[in-house]
């Protein structure tokens, strides 16, 4: 989704405002909307195991 968006943003924006500030900006907004559904996606899913009772999964740490 965070690609969709820069590509949209630098194909409307870039003509207007000329090339290099249309991929700056189109990249830096697709990586918000990225992170920002991401962290959407993580809150629904620890809605959800707290909803069913279950434990957050264990993260284990490498043997050496």
């Amino acid at each position: 989704m965070g690609v969709i968006f820069a590509a949209l943003y630098i194909s409307t924006f870039g003509p207007r405002t000329g090339w290099l500030p249309g991929v700056l900006s189109g990249v830096l907004g697709g990586a918000v909307v990225f992170l920002l559904l991401k962290e959407v996606d993580e809150r629904r899913r620890r809605k959800l195991r707290a909803e069913k009772h279950i434990p957050p999964p264990v993260r284990r740490k490498h043997r050496r």
